[in-house]
């Protein structure tokens, strides 16, 4: 086996995620290793790149994407790729298929999946796994997605057959309309190793949040959202680094699978805090050395707020 003394990351869309920059970076030293990050951005003017080498790149939906990453790749050797928004998943599945062992990552077809609101309700039929059920077409409230919408973008409850028909009227987006459910939301953080050895699985619960990111969660050792995350993610197959959400509805504590992200959740840093260290098993994992699972992290509360960064500019 291969001695790393250091490791190239790429972020694709890192950024604001400087902290986990910082995790991914101290991880590494734990290992007595050092971690070079990269993120390829659509702009250059953002936060990662306080941490970070910015590489300016073309957009999620380029068709020379692909291509675009190989160079980038290949330039700067890098060992391990990692996904932080939803529009460079499909990108980085296929990439797999070239670097695989830079990869932890789910397969394409349960990307594409995940990726469509209505492409997911139709897989959890399939597999019998609780999920919201749909609008009944009679019930108000109830609540409308966007099929291909992410981070909250579009979703909102609606309150009667004239607030439907505005919606409709001065939206071009396509719409699932599902059940309106009031109740506890989880976020369920998971490493999955390539081998297929869930190692992590740490509950949360999503107290606050703001433009679709958590703002405010606890983490909690929750056995019921373990057992049920694991028989999930065992049921679909998953790899690599997951979000599984879920909401306990008030009334019937059902618990419903509201959606799953096959990458790093907003407030995963919650997670590592708890002991969950993500980071430190997916550089293992591509390194192939022993990735150590975490059964029982901290409960701990996460409170997000903004801070501030200066630098001199350079003319």
């Amino acid at each position: 086996m291969e001695t790393f003394k250091h490791i190239n990351i790429l972020f694709l869309g890192g950024g604001r995620r400087v902290t986990l920059a910082q995790r991914f970076i101290k991880s590494g030293l734990n290992l007595n290793i050092n971690v070079n990050i990269f993120s390829y951005e659509v702009d250059r003017y953002q936060p990662i790149s306080i941490l970070g080498t910015v590489i300016k790149g073309l957009k999620w939906n380029d068709k020379n994407l692909f291509d675009d990453l190989k160079k980038v790749i290949e330039k700067h050797s890098i060992n391990l790729i990692i996904s932080n928004v939803d529009a460079s998943l499909m990108t980085h599945s296929k990439l797999k298929e070239i670097y695989n062992a830079a990869s932890c990552i789910s397969d394409i077809e349960i990307i594409r999946n995940c990726l469509s609101k209505d492409n997911f309700r139709n897989l959890c039929v399939k597999e019998k796994i609780s999920h919201i059920p749909d609008w009944d077409n009679k019930t108000y409230p109830f609540f409308i997605k966007p099929i291909q919408g992410n981070s909250s973008i579009g979703a909102q409850k609606v309150l009667c057959k004239e607030h439907l028909e505005h919606v409709l009227k001065f939206s071009k987006e396509i719409y699932i309309k599902q059940k309106y459910i009031q109740g506890k939301e989880f976020s369920v953080d998971c490493y999955v190793t390539r081998a297929g050895n869930i190692t992590a699985i740490s509950p949360r619960e999503r107290l606050r949040t703001a433009g679709g990111e958590v703002i405010v969660s606890n983490t909690i050792n929750d056995e019921y959202l373990k057992l049920q995350s694991k028989k999930i993610i065992e049921k679909l197959n998953l790899r690599g680094p997951l979000c599984l959400q879920f909401i306990l509805e008030n009334n019937t504590s059902k618990l419903f699978l509201m959606e799953i992200n096959t990458r790093m959740g907003g407030g995963i840093i919650a997670s590592l805090e708890a002991g969950y260290d993500i980071c430190e098993m997916m550089i293992n994992d591509i390194l192939e050395m022993p990735v150590n699972p975490t059964l029982v992290g901290k409960e701990l509360s996460m409170k997000r707020y903004f801070s501030e960064y200066f630098n001199e500019i350079n003319n």
